[in-house]
């Protein structure tokens, strides 16, 4: 099989199209006959919903899940989270319980590269893997990003939107850091079962560079197409990735463009037959090969993080990427580096300990261990934050995590030590399960949801549909469109 292709569908801004993108692009590749993998890494499960599972949150094993066990070192031996749907593809769900997961990352070491992990150990199956992000700049789509290969960015294709915008800033700015690989116009009604709204979009293919470029290609400019409409010049010289009319209609900003849709056609078959027109390839990075009497490199253990010392067999190892390498060093050094690999095991179980929310008894005798191993290294090697210490370990990507367990004084005396200690300082996320005023149930809904969903706000307080509207009557407005529709 073929290398596989991990594509992000992101952006910050909501309601552009991303998980109506990410499901027509699957269903199509596996219409082609492609092996794909969709991920909803979106807390609100909007794409979960749209494949057919309209309560996300009650599912036994999500996306959250398996990335609480990446976090914690659990051992993945099936993979339950992930189903099978009817047009022939795979996906993971997500819920809300990605919410619990984001905030929980803010403590962990290699954060960044937790959802990385867990697409690695999956990907081999498919050709494709897409990840559904959520609306923000958070933990979980700097994840998505990580783990990706390429990003798809739909944008709302107005005047203020990034292909069409007058103001080529934005445009010029993707130049310099990526390559263009195509973008597709989708019709003003692609997304109005989905979201009630009439909206022309585009879904742009990017693809990462590994260094900048100062260049202007042709899709930085706008054009005119022949019927006198200004449109970016990418889709003047490839009007069949327009999947629909561009003409001129009156708004309430006045004339502007919009992609009307054709006539009784199926939009599904034609974003598949655009999306046979993008052509792009991974260029794989050409490493010297060494003689293999020099190589004492084994393959890396997927329990054992990245850029991070470990022992195998009583022998030291770092791991970097694939492979972990044998390290040779001083008998000093090396002793050095195997009582911190101690103390980093202690606090990253510490860490656990407390965001999952076990006994304080457990916790106070993971504290005294940590206690113990902290003094007996100290009084051989000194400060963990020393410049001998950081020579030895200062690779470890935990190495900072360990010096932040000593409070320095200006003159980098140690002053005490941090609160890790003696205290508990993490809070385990504890979802809430019921509420007491219909306020308090919006409140919940809106954080937990990103919206006012009622039977949500029932469930959480106790009352009727018909208390609630009342008690939040002036708060809350019925969509009319869809009460219309639902009549």
């Amino acid at each position: 099989m073929a290398k596989t292709k991990v594509i992000s569908v992101a952006n910050q801004k909501g309601g552009v199209g991303k998980s109506t993108s990410v499901y027509c692009i699957g269903a199509g590749l596996a219409l082609d006959g492609k092996k794909v993998l969709l991920i909803d890494a979106d807390p609100q499960g909007d794409l979960t919903k749209m494949l057919g599972l309209r309560k996300p949150h009650d599912l036994p094993r999500a996306l959250g899940d398996v990335m609480s066990d990446v976090v914690s070192g659990k051992e993945i031996a099936e993979h339950t989270e992930i189903l099978h749907h009817h047009e022939g593809f795979d996906f993971v769900p997500g819920n809300r319980a990605l919410s619990a997961v984001e905030t929980g990352l803010v403590n962990v070491m290699s954060r960044e590269t937790v959802l990385r992990q867990y697409v690695d150990s999956v990907k081999k199956d498919y050709d494709y893997v897409l990840l559904d992000c959520r609306p923000s700049l958070g933990m979980l789509v700097i994840n998505a990003l990580a783990a990706s290969d390429y990003v798809l960015i739909p944008v709302q294709a107005d005047y203020l939107g990034t292909m069409d915008k007058e103001n080529s800033a934005v445009r010029k700015y993707l130049a310099q850091r990526a390559d263009l690989i195509g973008a597709i116009r989708l019709p003003n009604n692609a997304f109005k079962a989905n979201a009630g709204t009439e909206v022309t979009s585009d879904i742009i293919f990017l693809q990462k560079r590994d260094r900048m470029t100062d260049i202007e290609p042709d899709w930085v400019h706008l054009d005119t197409d022949e019927n006198g409409i200004r449109m970016n010049r990418y889709f003047v010289q490839h009007p069949e990735m327009v999947l629909g009319d561009m003409v001129m209609e009156s708004t309430r900003f006045g004339m502007d463009s919009t992609c009307r849709a054709y006539e009784d056609a199926d939009l599904s078959e034609l974003l598949s037959e655009a999306v046979q027109n993008l052509h792009a390839q991974i260029t794989d990075y050409e490493v010297e090969e060494l003689d293999e009497e020099e190589d004492r490199s084994i393959p890396a253990d997927p329990a054992v993080r990245n850029f991070s010392f470990c022992l195998v067999d009583g022998k030291v190892y770092y791991r970097e990427n694939s492979r972990m390498h044998p390290i040779e060093v001083s008998v000093t050094a090396e002793n050095r580096i195997r009582g911190m690999i101690a103390i980093r095991e202690c606090v990253r179980r510490l860490i656990e300990y407390q965001t999952e929310g076990y006994p304080d008894e457990d916790i106070q005798k993971k504290q005294a261990e940590l206690n113990r191993l902290y003094d007996d290294y100290t009084k051989k090697y000194g400060l963990l934050s020393s410049r001998s210490n950081s020579l030895a370990f200062g690779e470890d990507a935990n190495y900072c995590l360990l010096c932040s367990l000593e409070v320095l004084d200006e003159e980098g005396n140690l002053k005490r030590k941090a609160d890790m200690f003696t205290k508990r300082t993490i809070r385990p996320h504890e979802a809430v399960t019921s509420v007491d005023t219909a306020s308090e149930a919006l409140a919940v809904s809106i954080s937990e949801k990103a919206r006012v969903d009622i039977e949500y706000m029932v469930e959480l307080s106790g009352k009727r549909e018909e208390e609630l509207t009342t008690d939040l009557s002036g708060v809350i407005f019925r969509d009319i469109q869809c009460a219309e529709e639902a009549a």
